[in-house]
């Protein structure tokens, strides 16, 4: 049986964010490459996307004045689902969804740019699905959602329309605890988290 308790990041910033989301304490059983480099030396400036998963802690003042911050956490960030959407059979380990661009400050006063390219795609940010069954989402309130709340629900910007999020209980898993690097060997290129660096103790796919 696996217990194990998610954290959800939201990204509400005025680029492009790409962002994953993991415990910090108590130490999650995923962070299981922290005393491994490079997690276990000092964090970089800037930080690379992967693979790190830093998060600030009283500890890491001494070793990184000002920051804070320690790699402490390992890979624990990149244990997920990728390529998932309501409606699907499965997740495909690749389909990241759509990552638009925003202007202005808040999660209620986020706007999309329109006409934003998607760096994975080289395509205009649209709403499309993973899958060829999508299904509605039924969470519209802008209440219930955490951003693009101002798109009106399932109009072309609503980007995140068959997210998982959007109608609970209606996507599939790879596994409940999460897969190193969201996908299973064998399902395609991998990037935002995708590209887990293998370990002693993990590999991709596990």
């Amino acid at each position: 049986v696996c217990i194990m308790i998610r954290t959800v990041v939201v990204a509400s910033l005025a680029g492009v964010v790409s962002g994953h989301g993991a415990v910090t304490f108590p130490p999650p059983r995923n962070a299981i490459d922290s005393n491994e480099a490079p997690w276990g030396t000092p964090v970089p400036t800037p930080v690379p996307f992967e693979p790190w998963c830093p998060f600030p802690s009283e500890e890491a003042a001494s070793v990184d004045p000002g920051r804070n911050l320690t790699g402490a956490n390992g890979q624990a960030c990149f244990w997920f689902s990728n390529g998932c959407a309501i409606g699907c059979d499965a997740c495909d380990g690749s389909t990241r969804g759509p990552i638009p661009a925003f202007s202005g400050s808040g999660t209620d006063h986020l706007t999309p740019i329109p006409g934003h390219i998607d760096s994975g795609t080289g395509k205009p940010v649209q709403k499309e699905p993973v899958c060829s069954t999508p299904l509605n989402a039924t969470v519209c309130d802008p209440k219930q959602r955490t951003v693009n709340t101002g798109a009106e629900c399932g109009a072309p910007d609503d980007f995140y329309f068959y997210s998982p999020w959007r109608r609970p209980g209606s996507a599939p898993v790879l596994d409940a605890c999460g897969i190193a690097g969201g996908r299973v060997p064998g399902q395609g290129d991998g990037g935002y988290g995708a590209v887990y660096q293998n370990t002693s103790h993990a590999k991709e796919g596990d």
